[in-house]
């Protein structure tokens, strides 16, 4: 028997490139910053979520991150209590399953826990609950933490310390940078039609950390990790809350080794609660960089409508603050036309990183339904070719495949006229210095200047 009670695993390698230029696991390289060649910037985004839960377990644990099928079934071998294993998403339902199977060959007496994204797949449309329960003993439908916390009768709050990220240039892979992890909480209120995230968790927010839990996870993982000066909060609407916002910054901005100096943070928002705030305010509260979801201009949702998106950006990284925009292509009002005034008005915001994909049914999200009603899903085709990048799509308006061949061109057209972002960031960086330097707060100009 293994000295830890509960292994938690992703599933083996490979793992199924989403599509020919975008690996589920290297978020900006696959899209941020796609066909950007040598410049291209690239980042490895760990199984933060099995670290987090680790942390929230009343026993020893081990995590094993990108395993080699022999790797995880010599792990299964040694016959831990609990299994528990992330289904990363759809692309993974199949595999999952077959570990499962792996599990009760090699270990018939350890309990198989399952949750992640993946398993809104584990509905009568795609397989029998009957079999999932042969299968696995718990299924985790959202939040995990409460789940991993009720099921072993812990309670006690942590402020889990995770593995950075890495990032490195494809020109040179051996100079990696790295960026700290914090995550707030789980699930968005907006639940657009198109989201996993917002309809995963049925449209809520669950609150795993408060303002000061974050920043001691800053102070502790700048003591752990002493490359990090940067982290990303994962929290799709972290700027709607602004007194959280407030509250942290403040933090940031008194502090004595994790300040304004030492330390910055990039995050998620929509425009509308961006709107709420004075630039030079998230400037002084460790902001330094931003997604926003545009998604469409033709046909605005009610997170950009009637604001001046263009101007919003540059007030931004006027600041020194970085932008990553989002569109989404393909959607059920495009057409050719339209389509070419999406991407026209995208390019012109000046974005320092883009992603730009395709709309895709979501399973468990409002377009899974909408998407079968308008008979645009080959029902052949398999579940694992369902994202934001696939091919197999139906749309009354465009030939198949013609959507992703213009989303590829689009990203090419940004980086022939743009230029690289990793540029573009530096650009940013040096606009922020010499706001900075020049500005009327001292500790602007002291502390923040020091940082960029």
């Amino acid at each position: 028997m293994p000295v830890e009670t509960i292994l938690f695993t992703m599933t083996p390698k490979p793992y199924r490139p989403l599509v020919d230029y975008a690996h589920p696991f290297d978020l900006f390289g696959g899209r941020m910053n796609a066909f950007q060649g040598l410049f291209t910037m690239h980042s490895l985004n760990r199984p933060v979520a099995l670290h987090m839960l680790a942390q929230n377990v009343p026993f020893p644990s081990k995590v094993l991150e990108f395993p080699s099928a022999e790797e995880l079934k010599a792990e299964i071998a040694k016959g831990y209590e609990y299994f528990a294993m992330q289904v990363h998403s759809n692309m993974e339902f199949r595999d999952a399953m077959e570990v499962c199977r792996w599990v009760r060959k090699l270990s018939p007496g350890t309990k198989i826990i399952l949750g992640g994204h993946g398993v809104t797949c584990y509905t009568e449309e795609f397989l029998p609950r009957r079999e999932v329960e042969q299968l696995a003993d718990h299924v985790c439908w959202g939040d995990g933490v409460s789940f991993i916390q009720k099921l072993f009768g812990e309670t006690r709050e942590i402020d889990p310390v995770l593995p950075p990220m890495e990032f490195f240039i494809e020109m040179m892979p051996e100079k990696t940078s790295q960026a700290g992890v914090i995550i707030p909480g789980v699930g968005c209120i907006n639940r657009c039609a198109f989201c996993a995230t917002g309809n995963f968790f049925g449209g809520t927010f669950i609150k795993l950390q408060s303002p000061e839990g974050m920043y001691r996870v800053m102070e502790r993982t700048q003591e752990r990790y002493k490359r990090v000066t940067r982290f990303a909060l994962f929290d799709e609407l972290f700027l709607s809350r602004q007194e959280e916002v407030r509250h942290l910054g403040e933090m940031i901005y008194h502090g004595r080794r994790t300040n304004l100096s030492t330390a910055s943070y990039f995050t998620f928002s929509d425009f509308r609660s961006l709107a709420q705030y004075d630039p030079d305010d998230l400037l002084r509260w460790g902001a330094s960089r931003v997604f926003l979801g545009v998604e469409s201009f033709t046909k605005p949702l009610p997170k950009t409508r009637g604001l001046d998106l263009k101007k919003m950006v540059s007030e931004l990284q006027s600041r020194g603050i970085e932008t990553i925009l989002s569109l989404i292509l393909g959607m059920k009002h495009h057409n050719r036309e339209n389509l070419q005034t999406e991407m026209d008005s995208f390019i012109d915001l000046g974005a320092v990183y883009n992603q730009i994909t395709i709309e895709s049914p979501i399973v468990g999200a409002p377009n899974w339904e909408m998407f079968k009603r308008q008979g645009r899903i080959d029902p052949d085709f398999p579940l694992e070719h369902i994202h934001g990048y696939s091919a197999h799509y139906k749309h009354p308006n465009f030939e198949p495949g013609e959507v992703l061949e213009r989303a590829k061109d689009f990203q090419r057209r940004i980086f022939r006229e743009r230029g690289p972002s990793i540029l573009k960031a530096i650009e940013v960086e040096m606009n922020g210095y010499a706001y900075c330097l020049h500005h009327a707060d001292p500790v602007l100009r002291r502390d923040k200047a020091l940082y960029f």
